[in-house]
């Protein structure tokens, strides 16, 4: 079975033509418009076949920039499943004071000459603590000649909303209901509104003019499309020109360490260069990188690539800054550290996200605690872990073997190496497991069948999982780096739904946030929002796609006393 996954994995990186000749747009909805430094942007992402304008089953990774009117601020990555997905940006407490916009692209966009990104949306970005200001983009205006806040259309394109005017602390029922014959896939956001104008935004009617605009475009043979997940890239660093051609019989391995089992491996070709073919990496983590069959004195390490193409789009409109934002920028401020002070992201819910399916389910697991404790692994393995033994390698060292799982249900000791990790993290040296101290070990995972790892041939797994999970009192030596890695944003909703109004302040400013809400016509979606503790008026806006291209979208205001 492992063995037809890998033939599909490399027939699916050698898609003809047609397929890798896909010409993709996307686009971010946000759950407002006005942020300040230090708050979390809530996105909902959309990936277009412009051939067909209907979600595109080809890119599993979008990449978003924020770009001001100086260039690139910030970026990150969503995971794609069929051409939606979600994730949030968090705004660095030191971004300065300007407009940005949001743009996002698929690999497949770098095969197109010429690629100019599409601004998905203009936010406004204020640093209450801070006085810098993006260079050239922020107008110091009189009060009087500040823009008056934009104003909240009733109704929309191709869906109705309705919701009811609600007290402080309450749950008011947001009714959805398509319009069109076609099911829709939409984001939901509810938000305070103030008297701070936002920003000019066209939103999803004009990404479909984009979207139209491109079906004509030609994408050239180059790079592969991220069809299972994000294809890193690098290089090993560290060598002078002579002595690249020496790390050629090498291979690299990049891992996370957790319970995901973020591991990957590539061959190091001749110019030095590394390829891992991931299933999306999700989270910020430190990747731990190895190479392996080159010689240590080189002291050489890897390098992975950014994946940003850092081609500007339209320069967003300079932002006027008054003194009568003053008030509510100052109540904003409040929330955002009110939020941070009661741990607000334990309210946040998590949505389905595309696993690494490498080891599946099929294990043996032994809690350590659930036996006699002894103080050598080579005890453990003997006393009481039947699958697993360890062999004289010779000259002091040690090899490891577990039983594998045969014919007709037999199971026997092979001559192959097994992967052996900690937390996740491969190790290659035995006699480093074997000198390992169990008393650091809660529980050991034993994976009984044939895997393969990028064409490489295991008999079987071994997963020791630490307490702390950050593989303790392991010394790997100069052969491994340890990298920091921003990982695809874990898709998650912002409901309220866990708030309990008797111990939290509640005084969010966006007070509701789905961005995966799939609509069916002919039946009516209600959604449940936690009204905050304080009054005001608040956006309902409900922005996506129905299944045929068509934008959706509404806006409506509703009044909390």
């Amino acid at each position: 079975m492992r063995k037809l996954v890998l033939l599909f994995a490399i027939l699916l990186c050698n898609l003809p033509l047609g397929a890798r000749g896909t010409v993709e747009r996307s686009y971010v909805s946000t759950d407002r418009d006005i942020y300040l430094a230090g708050e979390k942007v809530w996105c909902s992402a959309f990936c277009v076949d412009a051939a067909t304008s209907r979600l595109s089953p080809v890119s599993a990774v979008a990449y978003v920039e924020l770009q001001s009117a100086s260039g690139m601020a910030l970026g990150g990555r969503i995971a794609l499943q069929d051409g939606r997905g979600a994730g949030c940006i968090t705004l660095p407490a030191g971004l300065p004071t300007g407009n940005y916009n949001i743009v996002a692209y698929t690999r497949q966009n770098i095969n197109e000459p010429g690629f100019k990104p599409f601004a998905s949306r203009t936010i406004s970005v204020f640093n209450v603590f801070s006085t810098e200001r993006v260079p050239g983009g922020v107008k110091v205006v009189d009060p009087d000649a500040c823009p008056a806040p934009s104003r909240t259309s009733e109704g929309g394109h191709g869906i109705s909303v309705s919701a009811a005017d609600g007290a402080c602390g309450s749950i008011i029922p947001v009714n959805l209901s398509l319009q069109g014959a076609v099911p829709a896939s939409v984001s939901v956001s509810i938000f305070r509104s103030d008297s701070i104008a936002s920003p000019a935004n066209d939103g999803i009617s004009a990404f479909s003019g984009v979207v139209r605009a491109a079906s004509g475009c030609t994408v050239q043979e180059g790079a592969v499309p991220e069809y299972e997940g994000e294809i890193l890239r690098g290089h090993i660093a560290g060598l002078s020109p002579d002595k690249i051609s020496s790390v050629a019989v090498g291979r690299a391995y990049i891992s996370a360490p957790g319970d995901r089992f973020d591991i990957y491996s590539s061959l190091i070709d001749s110019t030095g260069a590394v390829t891992f073919r991931t299933g999306n990496i999700y989270g910020s983590c430190d990747m731990v990188c190895e190479l392996r069959g080159i010689d240590t004195a080189l002291n050489c390490h890897i390098e992975l690539e950014e994946p940003f193409l850092g081609v500007k789009a339209d320069a967003p409109a300079v932002l006027p800054l008054g003194r009568s934002m003053a008030s509510d920028l100052e109540r904003r401020a409040a929330a955002m550290q009110i939020e941070r002070r009661f741990a607000a992201d334990t309210l946040y819910d998590w949505l389905h996200f595309r696993g690494n399916g490498f080891l599946g389910q099929d294990k043996v697991s032994y809690i350590l605690d659930d036996y006699t404790r002894f103080p050598l692994m080579k005890e453990v393995f003997i006393e009481f872990i039947p699958e697993i033994r360890a062999v004289n390698a010779g000259g002091g060292h040690h090899r490891i073997q577990i039983q594998i799982a045969g014919g007709g249900g037999i199971s026997n000791f092979t001559d192959g190496d097994p992967l052996m990790l900690i937390d996740g993290v491969p190790v290659f040296d035995h006699d480093l497991i074997y000198a390992y101290d169990p008393l650091l070990v809660r529980r050991i995972d034993i994976y009984p069948q044939v895997h393969y790892l990028d064409g490489v041939e295991y008999a079987g797994v071994v997963n020791f999982v630490t307490y702390k999970g950050n593989m303790p009192s392991v010394d790997f030596g100069s052969a491994v780096r340890v990298l920091s890695f921003n990982g695809a944003a874990f898709p998650q909703a912002y409901t309220g739904a866990g708030i309990d109004a008797s111990e939290y302040p509640d005084y969010r400013s966006t007070i509701y946030w789905d961005p995966l809400v799939e609509l069916t016509p002919g039946s009516a979606t209600v959604l449940e929002c936690r009204a905050p503790a304080y009054s005001g008026t608040f956006t309902v806006r409900v922005e996506g796609l129905a299944s045929d291209g068509t934008p959706v979208y509404a806006e409506t205001a509703i009044q909390i006393r």
